[in-house]
């Protein structure tokens, strides 16, 4: 009886250099997957912190522009990114003044780790007067 009749009909015969072959492979390819995909949800995760610095920024700015006081607009900013460091300000254009918020933050993740990156995003809005109202 020759070797492979005694496996069985259903089994494949296998080298025994090729024996964990596929294991080795897998070995080596698992820390290329797991980076990439780490670095896939860290851009997803930049990305939506990046959309709300700029709809913190957004309401900051109006606040500040409705002449709301510099704690409220804080506040307001905080509500929507939290860990934003909100910086406001204004400045006085041809066409009238502005009110102007930024909010920045490290980035999220792998991401901002690796770099240090951080986010910014910068709101104008009109100020109001209510000179312009009467």
């Amino acid at each position: 009886m020759n070797r492979q009749q005694r496996r069985g009909r259903h089994s494949t015969a296998v080298d025994s250099a090729e024996r964990g072959a596929v294991t080795a492979e897998f070995a080596v390819a698992l820390p290329a997957v797991v980076l990439v995909l780490a670095l896939l949800l860290s851009s997803a995760a930049c990305g939506i912190v990046q959309v709300r610095l700029e709809e913190s920024a957004r309401l900051a700015a109006r606040a500040m522009a409705r002449g709301d006081d510099p704690a409220r607009v804080q506040a307001i900013a905080h509500e929507v990114s939290p860990e934003a460091v909100v910086q406001t300000g204004s400045r006085a254009e041809a066409t009238g003044n502005l009110a102007t918020v930024t909010c920045s933050r490290p980035a999220p993740g792998v991401i901002g780790k690796a770099t240090g990156w951080r986010l910014t995003a910068t709101a104008t809005a009109p100020v109001e007067s209510v000179e312009a109202e009467q």
